[in-house]
């Protein structure tokens, strides 16, 4: 960082990312756990908190910022000391972590220009985030080995020894629902874990809430006018097929002229195959800590399945390697033949929209969340009609497109998002007065 860049930063304040300090403190430390935990940032120390600078005097000791921080945060935190009309600034820049850290004894996230401690429901979800407490192997407190159903778990092991070639084990229910980490003991107290309630209780979500998935449909992305709702419950497995089949029936129909034949042809708007793959991946690798449940979207014009929980640390849908969140619930879905190879769910949906005809899935990742965007072959449409305006108009807003289909400002964006990655569209202007043409 120059002098420029440094003086700019003290100018634009405090924000998100920015903390300032008049002086090196253990206090700090508060600061750079909650940068830490969440985005990373940046500390200026001798900068007052209305941006004056004011300088560090006295001895300089930045490793006292990090005195009593757990673990010890070793190669995530840098120091440079620049000097500003004979003032001293120390800046700190803290780098996000995997790893869940304290100071004494309590855990710090960043939320704006305030360092929030967290509750034991949000330690809990970021430790889910950061795969290090696993929740499906996890005891459940509130159900017991008597609420799973025989009938279940014997035909889990049936169609596991059809799909996987696993020979069922010759031994009771206890030691059967063990060998597969459906049930924990732990001080002579044995329970079913929660893994084990998701897959083989017959209504698991009167010990789970959360563990719905819910479906609706929309007249338009205002999300206004919903046509028809419907909440799916019981084994993980059954909200599946009851989902896809819902999905299925309802998606609508697209009649098309295909060239040299002289009748239309019929079909779904998005591939079954995709959107089963979706659901699947939404459920197994959803973060069960948090209380929301799997949505389903559907508008004339796109599908959207989001599920609470970011990608696993180090995947993305570029590089989608196998690191389940719940790995019992992805080794279950794999011996009932929902997932047929690790790793390859998301290949497999974008292979099946390209086939479909469709343009391949989006993926909208935040820190806690993940959504799977389907566009219908219809997009193709709007895009046509977003061009044609800007043809006729000689330049397009996102606003003109809110009105033009009456869809949300996300969504516009993603409309103009894809046509500049087209090389169709380019964009001039800055903040409000950005605007779109050829």
């Amino acid at each position: 960082m120059n002098i420029t860049d440094l003086l700019r930063t003290i100018l634009e304040g405090e924000n998100g990312h920015v903390e300032f300090k008049r002086s090196i403190t253990k206090e700090s430390a508060k600061d750079i756990v909650a940068f830490l935990n969440t985005l990373g940032g940046m500390i200026l120390y001798g900068v007052d908190d209305d941006g004056s600078i004011i300088g560090i005097d006295g001895p300089i000791a930045p490793e006292k910022a990090v005195e009593g921080i757990e673990p010890n945060p070793f190669n995530k935190v840098e120091y440079e000391k620049m000097n500003i009309e004979d003032k001293t600034i120390i800046i700190a820049r803290v780098s996000k972590s995997q790893r869940m850290y304290m100071y004494r004894k309590t855990v710090y996230m960043r939320m704006g220009t305030m360092n929030k401690p967290l509750s034991i429901e949000d330690i809990l979800e970021k430790a889910s985030e950061s795969l290090l407490l696993r929740f499906d192997e996890m005891g459940n407190n509130k159900a017991s080995i008597d609420d799973l159903e025989r009938e279940l778990v014997d035909d889990y092991f049936v169609k596991r020894s059809e799909y996987r070639n696993v020979d069922i084990p010759e031994t009771d229910l206890e030691q059967k629902l063990q060998v597969i980490g459906a049930v924990t003991d732990r001080n002579l107290d044995r329970r079913p874990t929660n893994a084990g309630v998701l897959f083989f209780c017959k209504y698991p979500q009167r010990y789970l809430l959360q563990a719905v998935l819910r479906v609706s449909f929309f007249r338009s992305h205002d999300m206004m006018d919903s046509t028809d709702n419907r909440i799916f419950e019981g084994p993980l497995p059954e909200v599946v097929e009851q989902a896809c089949a819902f999905i299925d029936h309802h998606i609508p129909l697209l009649s098309k002229l295909e060239s040299g034949n002289i009748s239309r042809t019929t079909r779904k708007a998005y591939p079954l195959m995709a959107v089963r793959e979706a659901l699947v991946n939404a459920l197994t690798h959803r973060n069960y800590f948090d209380s929301a449940d799997v949505r389903v979207f559907i508008f004339p014009d796109s599908m959207e399945i989001t599920n609470p929980g970011g990608f696993p640390p180090g995947v993305t849908p570029d590089r989608p390697i196998h690191k389940p969140r719940n790995p019992l619930v992805s080794q279950y879905f794999f011996d009932l033949g929902y997932i047929e190879k690790y790793g390859m769910g998301l290949k497999r949906m974008k292979q099946a929209c390209m086939e479909f005809g469709l343009s391949k899935p989006e993926f909208v990742l935040r820190e806690a969340e993940t959504k799977v965007i389907f566009f219908a072959s219809g997009s193709d449409d709007i895009h046509s009609r977003i061009l044609s305006r800007v043809d006729q108009e000689g330049q397009i807003t996102s606003r003109d497109i809110v009105n033009m289909f009456g869809v949300s400002r996300d969504t516009a964006n993603r409309y103009l998002h894809k046509i500049l990655n087209a090389g169709q569209l380019r964009r001039v202007g800055k903040g409000r007065s950005v605007k779109y043409v050829k």
